[in-house]
């Protein structure tokens, strides 16, 4: 094969690819109306327009795992800088409502909490009513981002609850002597190496470490029992570490109503106290390394697990929607 043949082969390539990746954003705008703007790396798509003087709701996702910085689809990570711009500009667009959809395991204390305190002030000072929307999960972080939120509404089977903070790192210090390994350290003070994979904890290092973990609880603590107005002994109460159904967290007073998608909606137009809306749904806007990403780990089955579970609505003999769940091939 002469170069220009090679050439033109990887041109053809490059330019399927990039029609696969309009196929793709087309494919995540399905069920877009037409209308659509781009903010803070986020594309909008109107999934639902009732006309004229309609109520402005947004769609706002929160899907992986919270971190600082920036979010990053192809790696299922919530930055909570990218979404707090995104939030920041609704607030500015004169949104009526948002509709925060959650599902997420949790994740960085930092990131939950600015979240959080976010979702509180658009709530409580901008007058926007904010609805957390949680789909499969909203555990730990993904609840703790939603506690402000003005109605909460979950599945019957949504996992939620883990309210609590946890520390944890490997100890190899038994095999490190097994393999005649020494780990040297010079330090300027006595609990600078703190937490050091090789050696055991000292009895003041796991008091400090407590002391620093027993204050981010109580922060969470006293988020939930700020958001959801109970009191403090009922939020100790289930604030275990335990997760909890979407049903059994509506027992425990952490979420107000089961639904799905229909019930978010009305939540929102409740609050907005409008007849009509128009609602924006915001994704993150995919690069060409997004896409190859997200295609290469479906292709090969890399995803996480979650990504290939596939749920179906029924109704129970009660007439209560539950999901059937099974793993895609």
């Amino acid at each position: 094969m002469d170069r220009r043949t090679a050439g033109w082969i990887i041109i053809v390539a490059v330019f399927i690819a990039l029609v696969a990746v309009g196929a793709q954003g087309a494919r995540f705008d399905a069920e877009s109306l037409g209308g659509s703007d781009t903010r803070a790396g986020y594309r909008g798509t109107v999934v639902r327009d009732d006309g004229a003087g309609s109520a402005k709701v947004a769609i706002v996702p929160l899907t992986g795992v919270i971190i600082d910085g920036t979010s990053n689809i192809g790696q299922g990570l919530v930055g909570a800088d990218s979404t707090i711009r995104l939030l920041e500009g609704l607030e500015r667009d004169g949104v009526d409502a948002i509709i925060l959809e959650v599902d997420s395991p949790g994740g960085a204390v930092l990131a939950s909490d600015e979240i959080a305190r976010t979702v509180q002030r658009l709530s409580s000072e901008a007058g926007i009513p904010v609805v957390a929307w949680m789909r499969s999960t909203a555990a730990s972080g993904g609840y703790y981002v939603s506690a402000h939120a003005d109605r909460i509404i979950a599945h019957p089977s949504t996992i939620t609850g883990s309210i609590g903070v946890i520390l944890s790192y490997p100890n190899i210090a038994g095999l490190a002597d097994d393999l005649g390994v020494e780990w040297v350290v010079v330090k300027s003070g006595r609990l600078k190496d703190m937490a050091s994979i090789f050696r055991d904890l000292t009895g003041e290092e796991r008091e400090l470490l407590q002391s620093l973990i027993d204050e981010a609880y109580g922060d969470f603590v006293e988020v939930v029992r700020e958001g959801r107005g109970m009191p403090e002994r009922d939020v100790r109460a289930v604030a275990d570490g335990r997760i909890l159904t979407g049903r059994q967290a509506q027992e425990a007073g952490l979420v107000d109503e089961l639904g799905t998608r229909a019930a978010a909606y009305a939540a929102a137009e409740e609050l907005a106290g409008n007849q009509k809306l128009r609602i924006t749904r915001y994704r993150q806007r995919l690069s060409f390394g997004d896409w190859l990403l997200l295609e290469g780990r479906a292709g090969l089955g890399l995803g996480h697990p979650a990504e290939r579970i596939v749920g179906r609505e029924r109704l129970d003999p009660a007439g209560t929607p539950r999901l059937e769940y099974r793993i895609a091939p």
